[in-house]
């Protein structure tokens, strides 16, 4: 069963293997962009440790980073919408 998540904001998530809540999404490991508003986050759980990843919407304070990363690299997403 998923973890609860009715109760979390949309910058943190649940650790699916210890329930952990407090995952930042601005304190991930890696980030993939899969659009200009959605990511692939590689993330470490405080708690245990454990590797997760999740696709979640790129959190507001994380959106300048992410275009200025795309317009760096070349990418699709750097380009004016």
């Amino acid at each position: 069963m998923a973890p609860d998540r009715s109760h979390i904001s949309p910058e943190l998530i649940a650790c699916p293997r210890c329930g952990e809540r407090s995952i930042d999404l601005r304190e991930y490991r890696s980030l993939m962009a899969l659009s200009a508003d959605l990511a692939l986050f590689a993330l470490d759980c405080p708690r245990c440790s454990a590797k997760v990843s999740t696709i979640r919407s790129i959190p507001p304070s994380l959106r300048d980073a992410v275009d200025f990363a795309a317009i760096k690299a070349g990418a699709g997403m750097g380009q004016v919408r």
